[in-house]
């Protein structure tokens, strides 16, 4: 595919041109080899041991111990590689590690191992404070908010210190928000060891089930295939109007349901769709914002959705699968939004199709890369067919990524003698795999045996075309190690003060006062939560914005009536839209950075070009059918048409052109008919009507503005 950066538009952070985390761009910049090498050796042991957490391995081999002594021992790896690569001053570049920092990482480690080893006859005592209970749970209490604070800033370091300092004053606070008396001892007792604070889901999801994707993610990156998703959305998108806002959409959708991660899919494909959008003709801010909502929505695309789904699943007791069935409707809502919006700017503003040099034949991008397809479709069949555990049907994903790569190879090559190969290497696996099964091996030890049996075959035989390389592996394993460190103080932090709600019974409280204060009307409640979980989120990760929100808000909505799952989604949703909301709007400026474009006006354009994300969540609060609950599929099909009708109307009268350029009446008359189109029939009694009288204004608007077109077009012809 060819380089649209150009000198005036590349980013000059070394983090935007190689796609780096900051704590991959931080750990390379260490002088000394040998603190290199350690830094490498925890972080693959850090990814290894997730791994085979993951795939039960531990208790495979025979060790009998709790979730909580993996947890332990790798929170404490973590612990040192965060004091070892992020610096006290945020922003600096670190050459070598000060004393104290080494005294804080091997506390943590030595913190960490302890509860490893010790962890079943520690909790049986932590009811009696003992010293070493105190000791390791002050330890960890410490550094998990330095880490937090050195790892993301102080925005939800700042949280957490809030809450904690809150825990021990709460009783004297008179009313509504009255807590439970706490002492500091057992309050730090209580959330470093508890399974209901730190030693918790959040961290046990983080750890077992989301690093085995964001190594997914990357063994996939490492093989092409964000190359593969850049040229499949050029090569679908590129001849249209407004193609390269289109292609966009389309690679940030694409990306994010396997990065899940903001910064990184702006990161990821911004700097090849940005440029490619300011040479086609798009405002500076205008490029930035697609591509800042584009990467945004990556957090609903399944099957990541910005590892929000997996922690999702744990708070609401059901299956991550069918966290995915509910978010399919809503995230593609909000692409066909976004595509409706691209093209209506791009004909408005007469941009034309991006140039046909540079747009690669579909059928080439398939034949090179259908491979790329293939472990999407081991996740899906294993996940939905054999109702396989989330954090296996990963592993399987990337052991296919694997195999494949290193056996066959991802790089140009002819279809048919490529399929043949594939083939015959799918029954050498498959044989592989039932000998150890017949070998009473259990199915993932056969799995993994499986893999590394037929890479040995491969790398023999060596018969691949372009291998995946095992310096690639290699790297893939310790990138997943450094740029989980932050997903870890996260984790840490959010479990923290999960664990202060319940503690203080604060948690309690504040449903109590959300009630109170939305009264008997749901929909004032609503929009007073949508405001809380955008101030709430800003300057704060997905997971962590996502976390609070859920033990914060979500249950005062579940206690009027809607739906666990519709609540859960409501706040994930306008959670996110705390990364496009200014003034603290992370991918508007990180955009606007990669775009040169002011970034205030950036986030105040995101927030147009986004405008669904802001009323979705209310569509299907009282429009369950568009989650997939419930039965009646003609209601579904009248909720999805009568949404996509209303923001494509309502999307014309922002932007100012339908079929075509509007006048202010019309644009009046449009956005009335699209407002119309939205209003949920389920809200109250009658409100069906309004779909009958904007799908009846609908069809006059069209009627008017198609026959206006072909006046204009005999008058050019005549």
């Amino acid at each position: 595919m060819a380089d649209f950066s150009s000198p005036q538009t590349e980013p000059q952070n070394p983090e935007h041109r190689s796609g780096l985390s900051r704590s991959e761009t931080l750990a390379g910049s260490f002088a000394s080899p040998a603190l290199t090498s350690l830094r490498t050796a925890l972080a693959i042991l850090l990814t290894i041991g997730s791994l085979a957490w993951s795939s039960d391995l531990f208790r495979t081999a025979g060790l009998n111990i709790l979730d909580e002594q993996i947890v332990g021992p790798m929170l404490g790896v973590g612990f040192l590689l965060v004091f070892i690569i992020f610096p006290v001053r945020r922003g600096a570049v670190r050459t070598f590690v000060p004393w104290y920092d080494w005294i804080a990482g091997l506390a943590g480690l030595t913190a960490g191992w302890y509860i490893g080893f010790t962890f079943d006859t520690l909790v049986e005592r932590m009811l009696e404070s003992p010293p070493d209970a105190i000791a390791t749970g002050g330890v960890i209490f410490v550094l998990a908010l330095e880490g937090l604070r050195r790892t993301t800033g102080y925005a939800l370091f700042g949280i957490v210190l809030l809450f904690s300092i809150y825990a021990l004053v709460g009783h004297l606070v008179p009313g509504d928000l009255e807590t439970r008396k706490v002492d500091v001892v057992r309050l730090v007792i209580y959330s470093s060891l508890d399974t209901s604070a730190l030693m918790g889901f959040v961290l046990k999801v983080a750890l077992s089930i989301v690093v085995t994707f964001v190594f997914f993610g990357q063994i996939l990156m490492k093989a092409g295939g964000g190359q593969f998703f850049n040229d499949i959305a050029l090569a679908l998108m590129g001849r249209y109007r407004g193609g390269s806002a289109k292609i966009s959409i389309t690679a940030s959708s694409l990306f994010g349901s396997v990065s899940g991660i903001v910064v990184s899919n702006i990161v990821a494909t911004g700097i090849v769709t940005i440029p490619l959008m300011k040479r086609n003709g798009f405002p500076a801010r205008l490029a930035a914002a697609v591509e800042a909502c584009a990467s945004t929505g990556g957090q609903l695309m399944p099957p990541v959705m910005g590892a929000t789904a997996f922690i999702m699943a744990d708070f609401l007791s059901m299956s991550y699968q069918d966290i995915v069935i509910a978010a399919l409707v809503p995230s593609l809502l909000y692409y066909v939004a976004l595509f409706i919006q691209a093209d209506l700017e791009a004909a408005r503003r007469g941009i034309a199709r991006v140039e046909e040099s540079l747009i690669p034949r579909i059928a080439k991008v398939l034949v090179n890369g259908w491979p790329f397809m293939l472990p999407f479709a081991v996740l899906i069949y294993t996940l939905f067919a054999l109702n396989w555990l989330v954090q296996l049907s990963a592993l399987a994903a990337s052991l296919t990524v694997i195999v494949y790569g290193v056996c066959i190879g991802f790089g140009e090559a002819r279809f048919l003698p490529r399929l043949i190969k594939t083939a015959a290497y799918a029954v050498i696996f498959g044989l592989i795999y039932a000998g150890l099964r017949w070998l009473d091996w259990g199915f993932e030890i056969s799995m993994l045996a499986a893999s590394a049996i037929s890479v040995v075959i491969g790398l023999v035989t060596g018969t691949a075309e372009n291998p995946l390389p095992l310096r690639d592996i290699y790297d893939a394993l310790r990138e997943t190690g450094t740029s989980i460190l932050d997903l870890l103080m996260i984790a840490a932090g959010a479990s923290f003060i999960i664990g202060i709600l319940l503690v203080t019974g604060l948690g309690f409280a504040f449903t109590l006062l959300l009630l109170k204060f939305g009264g008997d009307s749901l929909f004032l409640l609503l929009l007073f939560a949508a405001f809380l979980c955008i101030l709430l989120g800003m300057g704060m990760p997905t997971i962590a914005v996502y976390i609070i929100l859920a033990a914060l808000i979500a249950p005062s909505l579940v206690e009027l009536g809607i739906l666990p799952i519709a609540a859960h989604m409501f706040v994930m949703y306008l959670g996110m839209m705390s990364f496009l909301t200014p003034p603290v709007a992370i991918a508007a400026y990180f955009a606007a950075s990669m775009a040169d474009a002011p970034p205030m006006a950036t986030g105040w354009t995101c927030m147009r070009f986004g405008w669904t994300a802001y009323v979705v969540p209310f569509l299907f609060v009282f429009s369950p059918s568009l989650l997939l609950q419930g039965n009646d599929t003609m209601l579904l099909v009248v909720d999805v048409a009568t949404a996509i009708g209303g923001v494509w109307l309502v999307s014309a009268a922002m932007i100012g052109y339908f079929i075509n350029p509007l006048g202010m009446p019309m644009r009046v008359l449009t956005m009335l008919t699209g407002v119309l189109l939205l209003i949920p029939q389920e809200l109250t009694t009658g409100a069906g009507w309004t779909d009958v009288v904007g799908a009846i204004l609908a069809v006059i608007l069209i009627a008017v503005d198609y026959t206006a077109m072909r006046k204009r077009r005999m008058a050019v012809s005549g």
